[in-house]
């Protein structure tokens, strides 16, 4: 029996998702002993809620400054100086993690999070241990923080961050995998459009607008209401608004003064059921949202996108023709008119969208790993 060890990061929700889709696929594997774990719970005390809230601060209220690193940071000369450092500071982050690995000993480490392979190369386990390190890749495109001279695997979501890594920084294509990115099971499930409609009181031969803010509840999207009602547009709203509170009482007053037909949220758990009951997504462009979108066959109307992954996730679903992108710092009047345009191009988006290959990427990711696994 192999020992499989899988790692993320509460660096936003989507690592976390990835990791627990990956855990879920393959922990009934007789053939595998699992264990996954936040690789922040290994560091300082304070390290978790630090790290979790300069992220949040940092695409909430500097992203100008989250732009500018990140597109730094990934330029060669500057990941070929700063390399030795990065991996330091991603050791002291979360050091306790080597002693977590020399006691349990996995065969296999899975990291949905580029933190931990740093940290096994600065403590020199793969040189102690026989140890398979793969790295698991949640956008669409490759930023040089995935790049560890270490890691044996990378699983990535196309072909295009697969060239990233190949042309970019060198890594030989044989160790890349294009397994796309892994979500959820219900995500590969097809729904019936109208009874989930039927569930949540929808009209069902009405259009429908999937409009999410993330699990932080982050965008303009009362302004966007405001802008739509406006226009003479008859779409239905059904809005997810996070963990943000205000956003929600915002958007409730909203609706209590306006004609547009609005269907509110927090949190949810049940996004599956609510991409199926629309016709199009609004919303920011993280990886795993754009692959349940894609796997639902949701077209995706991306509203200033974060810079950085966010930007690169949205101009690669715009060369794929299954989406459109709006960045303006302010809502303008013109959104009603690239709305509506939007909403007359659903159908030839859809036709592409069916296209694309939808492959259980959790499945595929337990394949390979399990027969790379057999060479140690």
């Amino acid at each position: 029996m192999k020992r499989v060890c899988i790692l993320y990061l509460t660096a936003g929700i989507g690592h976390k998702k990835v990791a627990y889709s990956i855990y879920h696929k393959i922990n009934s594997d007789p053939s595998l002993s699992v264990e996954i774990k936040d690789a922040l719970q290994f560091g300082p005390g304070f390290i978790k809620t630090l790290y979790s809230a300069t992220y949040l601060f940092m695409i909430k209220r500097a992203t100008f400054l989250w732009s500018f690193l990140y597109y730094f940071l990934d330029l060669k000369i500057v990941h070929t100086l700063l390399y030795p450092l990065r991996i330091f500071l991603n050791w002291l982050t979360a050091h306790g993690l080597i002693d977590y690995l020399k006691t349990t000993k996995p065969d296999i480490v899975i990291s949905t999070h580029f933190l931990p392979a740093d940290v096994i190369q600065f403590a020199g386990l793969k040189k102690k241990n026989q140890l398979l390190l793969a790295n698991v890749m949640t956008d669409y495109r490759a930023h040089a923080f995935w790049v560890n001279a270490e890691c044996d695997l990378y699983f990535v979501a196309d072909k295009f961050a697969k060239k990233d890594l190949t042309d970019k920084w060198g890594i030989d294509g044989k160790r890349i995998y294009t397994s796309g990115i892994p979500v959820e099971n219900k995500f590969y499930h097809k729904l019936d459009k109208a009874l989930v409609r039927d569930k949540f009181g929808i009209d069902r031969d009405g259009t429908v607008a999937l409009f999410v803010g993330g699990g932080y509840g982050i965008g303009p999207i009362v302004d966007i209401l405001r802008d739509v009602e406006s226009s003479a547009l008859n779409v239905t709203f059904i809005v997810v608004c996070g963990k943000n509170r205000q956003l929600i009482e915002k958007v409730r007053k909203f609706k209590n003064e306006s004609k547009l037909k609005i269907i509110e949220f927090e949190f949810v758990d049940n996004i599956d059921e609510l991409m199926a009951a629309a016709d199009f997504y609004i919303g920011k462009s993280g990886g795993i949202t754009v692959t349940e979108a894609i796997n639902k066959n949701l077209p995706l109307l991306v509203i200033n996108p974060i810079p950085g992954q966010e930007t690169r996730n949205a101009e690669w679903l715009v060369s794929k023709k299954i989406g459109c992108m709006y960045k303006k710092r302010k809502i303008s009047q013109d959104f009603s008119a690239v709305l509506s345009e939007f909403v007359s191009d659903i159908g030839a988006f859809k036709d592409r969208l069916q296209k694309i290959e939808c492959k259980d990427a959790s499945a595929y990711i337990g394949e390979t790993i399990k027969n790379m696994g057999e060479r140690i």
